[in-house]
């Protein structure tokens, strides 16, 4: 369970979760074999490692993209849970940490805050003072409010987490490098540049002091820095720091990975803004292909994102009908992956509303603009339309 001393199967699926499709499939028929010998033993009845089984395959299906399923053996553990554990326990403020990371995830934020809401609440309870546990709900809540523009709320509460990390851990420390990367971000969002580049600049010396070397969390502190100078207009520091991020990225995963493909696509983004069409196309397909390798074709919101930035630049450079085309995927890829309203669903909506209006085709244009304008309406309140 998360926050507390993992099982071996609990590691290997953590690990896998970051490599490929292919580790996570044998994980998973591994664990419906452990599955029902277990429920065979028990004769079908509640018992702790029934339990913990039906969390690691929510964590394997999670990790394959396969939300739904996630969340389908997360809430049988839960339900598990409940019967074996009256009252608060940790497992449960677990399985309600997990279910909701996936409602997050799915974009679904107002059931994720209720998720940690009660599972922050059932911590407190359980533990007095400062607690990891505790640190880590109030830095899930910060994502949340982060994920619904409710900047100065996510900013209380990364600090919070971060003073809490501070007294726990003296010195360098993983977590508390990770919420000076929370906190880079929101004050980025909030426009406190100085303030975002001080924390990523922090966070980076610290993980450089913790890992010697390469190391993923530095080549993400080099991705976030460059996100800050794209954002800042200095596309040159933006490309130069997406590339040093690409490179150690490229060393420490060998093949197809996850964290090498999002690195060829800000590397895309930043050659667009650089007004390099050509040089953005190229790295974006690379990303594109090997998001359908890691993927193995299957929908993903990544593969999502880069359809949606492909057909960025055909409308950049006025191909319209590429870029319709890509734009067009993308949207019913996301469709597929997320039922209802989603943030990434009214963005490509925005978007294609963008290309019929440049075909002169401004009926289809309002017609994508006001389903955009209502979904965000729907999701964030009257003033996101």
């Amino acid at each position: 369970m998360a926050g507390r001393v993992e099982s071996r199967m609990h590691q290997r699926i953590a690990s896998a979760a970051n490599g490929r499709r292919q580790d996570l499939g044998q994980h998973l028929e591994e664990l419906m074999g452990e599955l029902k010998k277990s429920q065979e033993s028990s004769r079908g009845a509640s018992n702790a490692n029934t339990a913990e089984i039906l969390n690691n395959l929510g964590h394997v299906y999670k990790g394959m993209g396969d939300m739904p399923k996630a969340k389908e053996y997360y809430e049988k553990s839960l339900r598990m849970n409940q019967e074996l554990h009256k009252g608060n326990h940790p497992n449960i403020a677990d399985l309600i940490t997990n279910i909701g990371s996936v409602n997050r995830a799915t974009g679904e934020l107002q059931k994720a805050k209720d998720c940690f809401d009660k599972s922050l609440r059932m911590n407190q309870e359980l533990y007095e003072g400062n607690h990891p546990v505790i640190a880590g709900s109030l830095n899930n809540l910060g994502t949340i409010y982060d994920a619904m523009d409710e900047l100065e709320k996510a900013r209380d509460y990364y600090e919070r987490s971060l003073r809490m990390n501070q007294e726990l851990h003296r010195g360098n420390h993983p977590f508390v490098a990770s919420l000076l990367n929370n906190l880079a971000g929101v004050n980025k969002l909030i426009g406190d540049i100085p303030r975002a580049k001080d924390y990523y600049e922090k966070s980076l010396k610290m993980n450089q002091e913790l890992y010697q070397g390469v190391h993923p969390d530095i080549a993400l502190l080099y991705n976030n820095l460059g996100g800050l100078y794209q954002h800042m207009g200095d596309f040159q520091k933006a490309r130069d720091m997406f590339d040093r991020s690409l490179k150690m990225n490229q060393e420490i995963f060998q093949g197809p990975h996850p964290a090498v493909a999002g690195s060829l696509n800000n590397l895309g983004k930043a050659y667009q803004a650089l007004g390099d069409l050509a040089k953005a196309k190229e790295y974006y397909e690379n990303s594109l292909e090997m998001n359908q390798e890691i993927y193995e074709g299957n929908n993903h919101p990544h593969t999502a994102s880069i359809l949606n930035n492909i057909g960025g630049v055909y409308r950049a450079s006025g191909d319209l009908r590429k870029a319709k085309d890509y734009y067009e995927r993308s949207l019913k890829m996301n469709q597929e992956m997320h039922r209802g309203n989603h943030p990434a669903i009214a963005s490509v909506m925005n978007s294609l509303g963008k290309v019929y209006e440049a075909m002169g085709d401004q009926q289809r244009a309002h017609q994508y603009f006001d389903k955009a304008s209502r979904m965000n309406e729907e999701m964030f309140g009257p003033s996101n339309r």
